[in-house]
């Protein structure tokens, strides 16, 4: 249980120090209708974050990590990683 929480406390601590959620926050409590927009905000985030962990999570549980002993098609692997980075890229 703490080894878990030990992998999460960094991704836990880069979401919560990221600018976005800093600036909207700071944006939504410098805007004149503050008490109707902060609540929406306060819940897309936590779905959103929810979803995506879900999502991620679910998604590394069906794509196994390969096992070093078996012989496998790693170049076709490697294409696809090389791919899945440059689309990660050109989407950032």
């Amino acid at each position: 249980m703490l080894q878990a929480l030990g992998q999460l406390l960094p991704i836990a601590l880069a979401i919560a120090l990221s600018t976005v959620p800093i600036m909207a926050t700071v944006l939504i409590l410098m805007s004149p209708n503050r008490n109707r927009s902060s609540l929406p905000f306060l819940v897309g985030w936590v779905v959103g974050i929810g979803l995506m962990a879900g999502v991620f999570t679910l998604g590394a549980h069906v794509f196994a990590a390969p096992n070093p002993r078996e012989p496998n098609n790693s170049a076709l692997l490697g294409i696809v990683q090389i791919v899945i980075g440059l689309l990660l890229v050109a989407l950032a």
